[in-house]
């Protein structure tokens, strides 16, 4: 699913306070819905900021990690550094706007977002964030024209909605003031329902949404709103009820509405159903069909920070796959992922989808090629692991590309310290490939990781009788026998590796094993050679 960043903060710099003295500076042009929420915003839930770049990215979860815990110039330094390299990266750029938003840094923050903004003219970050330097500088109107086409892309957008009511009201506009702060309110249970972290929280926020439809039982987003929150809670019949209410109640929200029935349809099993309201969403082709909150500091739920996760049109595309393949018609479904891979390259749900539905059509290596570039660009998450070891597995004859995928497998699985599955997986591929020394490999490197040398020992001597000529083989069973501490066997087997080709590895390997004999004087030879090698 796409992402985009959000750009909004705990508090605003006084210069532009969402909050100071609002009540009695701005009109008194406030619904009984608005009365009804109102309370609820005026709590400690004022503006925040957040984004994604690749969802379970190092780097990126790093910076989080530095923001959530107040370590802003160190999340600053991270994300510069990274930019040296990426100076173009529109994820990286907001991720620094947004950094510098909160250093009140507020002209490189409208500096960072015009680069964006070059790029992908309709970013919703970026407009956002733009938009909120433009104010804090004082620029009220550049940085309205920003919230204008931003609340054009997500109207029910109310942080966005209280920055530019705040802006109309600083330059005297009284009546647009007081109808952004009515609509910030009205949709700010939208938000509340994404955020609630516990059945006990939902429970509130569905009596808050009743009491508010109660006030205006026309309003559809207040029947999103509880669709949602149905959803969450699992009931079902009720978050279709809802949708389709607020389908009726205004054909203006007809993508949402159907989009989030889709989903529920999906959740019932009802695949039938949810192909008809995807296909009426892709008719469309609208720019944003769904978005949410989400919290940027999950494991401190003190911390307002949040971040906002975008549906776009690819992501339409791939609901309907999934659709497609829990009907069984898996080329529609491949043909839907196609098309949203087209739209974005790296769409990691996509290549999901299509992995699976290559999967059920026992197009193994088509599944596992989709798998591995999943791997590669979730950074390892767990569940892409799982698929790319499960149709791994059912990988019966060698095939080109396979030294690839088992590299990619085992690198993967112990990045996430999982190195008992790997050492499973390649075994059980081992059973109906006992001759392929790409497996072997990967299962002496295992075994090394897990300190079973003497099994390491075993399989390095089988894989040396299919080939005595590897230099690799003989590199992987020293690094065994290093571990057994036997140095002679090691300096014999690495000796070996630098007359069939292992050149510079091989001697490296060797220099270390005379030092870990105490013989400083062969490894200083050693290392003298190596760097006249290079």
């Amino acid at each position: 699913m796409d992402t985009d960043p959000l750009s909004l903060r705990l508090s605003m710099p006084r210069s532009i306070s969402l909050f100071d003295n609002f009540a009695s500076a701005g009109p008194r042009i406030i619904t009984s819905l608005a009365v009804c929420i109102s309370m609820a915003i005026m709590g400690a839930r004022a503006g925040l900021a957040g984004e994604i770049y690749i969802e379970d990215d190092d780097e990126i979860l790093k910076t989080y990690e530095f923001i959530c815990d107040g370590k802003i110039k160190l999340a600053h330094a991270r994300v510069s550094k990274l930019l040296r390299d990426h100076k173009d990266n529109i994820h990286l750029l907001n991720l620094k706007a947004y950094i510098e938003v909160y250093l009140n840094n507020f002209k490189q923050a409208e500096l960072d977002s015009d680069k964006v903004l070059q790029q992908d003219p309709d970013n919703v970050g970026a407009l956002a964030r733009r938009g909120y330097a433009r104010l804090n500088l004082g620029r009220y109107k550049e940085g309205i024209a920003d919230l204008d086409k931003l609340l054009e892309q997500v109207p029910e957008d109310y942080p966005n909605l209280l920055n530019r009511s705040k802006a109309h009201q600083l330059l005297g506009h009284k009546m647009e003031a007081a109808r952004d702060y009515q609509l910030a309110s009205r949709y700010l249970l939208v938000t509340d329902v994404s955020l609630s972290p516990t059945k006990e929280k939902l429970l509130e926020r569905l009596k808050e949404i009743n009491d508010c439809i109660d006030d205006d039982p026309k309003d559809p987003y207040l029947f999103l709103a509880r669709s949602k929150c149905f959803y969450r809670l699992k009931k079902y019949d009720n978050a279709i009820a809802d949708a389709s209410m607020a389908l009726l109640k205004d054909p203006a929200v007809a993508c949402r509405a159907r989009f989030q029935r889709a989903k529920v349809y999906l959740r019932r099993g009802n695949a039938k159903k949810a192909i008809e309201d995807l296909t009426f969403v892709i008719g469309k082709k609208p720019k944003i069909a769904d978005w949410n909150f989400f919290a940027m500091c999950p494991d401190n739920p003190k911390l307002k920070k949040w971040r906002r996760r975008i549906v776009k049109l690819p992501d339409v595309y791939v609901e309907r796959a999934r659709a497609y393949s829990k009907e069984g018609s898996y080329p529609k479904a491949i043909a839907d992922c196609n098309t949203a891979l087209s739209m974005e390259k790296y769409n990691l749900d996509a290549l999901l989808v299509r992995g699976g539905a290559y999967d059920a059509q026992k197009k193994f290596q088509e599944a596992a090629n989709d798998y591995k570039t999943a791997v590669r660009i979730s950074n390892n998450r767990k569940d892409t692991v799982y698929m790319l070891t499960r149709s791994l597995q059912k990988l019966n004859q060698v095939s080109s590309g396979r030294t690839d995928l088992l590299v990619s497998l085992t690198a993967s699985l112990q990045d996430q310290g999982r190195h008992q599955e790997a050492l499973n997986t390649v075994t059980k591929l081992l059973k109906t490939n006992p001759k392929d020394k790409s497996l072997y490999k990967a299962k002496i490197r295992s075994l090394l990781v897990l300190k079973r040398p003497w099994s390491a020992v075993t399989d390095a001597d089988k894989l040396i009788k299919l080939d005595p000529k590897d230099a690799d083989s003989y590199i992987l069973r020293a690094e065994a026998e290093t571990q057994l501490k036997e140095y002679k066997n090691a300096i014999t087997d690495l000796t070996m590796a630098m007359k069939v080709g292992g050149g510079i590895r091989a001697r490296k390997a060797r220099a270390e094993v005379y030092k870990k004999q105490g013989r400083n004087d062969l490894y200083e030879s050693e290392m003298k050679l190596i760097r006249l090698k290079k």
